[in-house]
């Protein structure tokens, strides 16, 4: 390339040549003539050439020049994440220490003779035991701390469907209530979740999780107030399609349990109901048998350890 740059010079400098110590055999040599303008016109070409390939370079290192700055953006970009990263990792650890600070001392306090993480350990496994220890007197106490109303529909139909896992869909809630002797209304609602699952071919279930609407209704309150519950009312009229029922020549099922303070007891099973029952309007079930001395219920299955 530096021998190209260098001819278009060399030409002008033979022209320069030529015609102050030729002039005349210029002017009489047509041959010499075209000579020369054959090597202006090939310096003028290569010349041409040079600075078509000048620009070709200065693209190519403008493109090289940006694809650089745009590689050391990117590690800055990613020196200030990791940057950043470390200081909320900093953070945390200050917080966590901070935080662990006053059990450290009492781990070690109270056990003086092991390492921190060892008294760690053992105060946290005390500290576990503790807290079984509480959630046992909790249930003999009859208080309801807990409450939590399962609800599984069931299908079997005449055709066949293909066998799936459990799965579970978002967007729309339920709610069932729970009526006492004296028309008062205890209402349940789910987290706008629930789950189905084809078991076999022909045998479909829907799982319902309900709590209170509102807590202050039963938690605190002593276990007797169930002693009065009369009723379950329900209304799936909006779940037939989501949950992949069938809308008539099918047999369906409820089935209803609730779990107190983690003692779970069943509370009935329906009869087959046709599903254009089931999924067309409210339902009303008695379960006043199932609550009658609910109390003694609960402490016979904690007695049995049916949880």
């Amino acid at each position: 390339m530096a021998f190209l740059k260098s001819l278009p010079i060399i030409a002008m400098l033979l022209v320069a040549i030529f015609k102050d110590y030729l002039p005349k055999k210029i002017r009489s040599k047509s041959w010499l003539r075209n000579s020369i303008v054959i090597l202006l016109l090939s310096a003028a070409l290569v010349n041409i050439v040079i600075i078509a390939s000048d620009d070709n370079q200065v693209s190519d290192m403008r493109i090289q020049n940006k694809e650089l700055n745009n590689k050391v953006d990117s590690l800055v970009k990613i020196s200030n994440s990791l940057q950043s990263s470390l200081n909320q990792q900093y953070t945390i650890i200050t917080d966590l220490s901070l935080k662990l600070g006053p059990f450290v001392r009492l781990a070690t306090n109270k056990y003086p003779r092991v390492a921190p993480d060892s008294a760690l350990q053992r105060l946290h496994q005390e500290l576990e035991r503790v807290k079984t220890r509480t959630s046992e007197i909790v249930k003999r106490t009859n208080i309801i701390s807990y409450f939590e109303l399962r609800v599984e529909l069931d299908e079997t139909s005449s055709s066949n469907k293909s066998v799936s896992e459990k799965e579970t869909s978002a967007g729309i809630q339920s709610a069932v209530a729970l009526f006492d002797a004296k028309k008062n209304r205890y209402r349940f609602v789910t987290d706008f979740q629930f789950s189905y699952q084809q078991i076999s071919p022909k045998y479909r279930k829907a799982f319902f999780v309900y709590h209170p609407e509102d807590p202050s209704q039963l938690l605190g309150k002593s276990l007797r107030v169930l002693n009065t519950i009369e009723a379950f009312g329900c209304n799936y009229s909006a779940f037939a399609n989501p949950i992949g029922f069938s809308s008539s020549g099918v047999v369906n099922r409820i089935t209803v349990a609730i779990s107190v303070n983690g003692v779970q007891i069943p509370i009935f099973t329906s009869s087959e109901l046709p599903a254009n029952q089931l999924f067309s309007r409210q339902l009303e079930f008695n379960v006043s048998e199932s609550f009658d001395h609910f109390d003694e219920k609960y402490s016979l299955a904690l007695d049995k350890g049916v949880q």
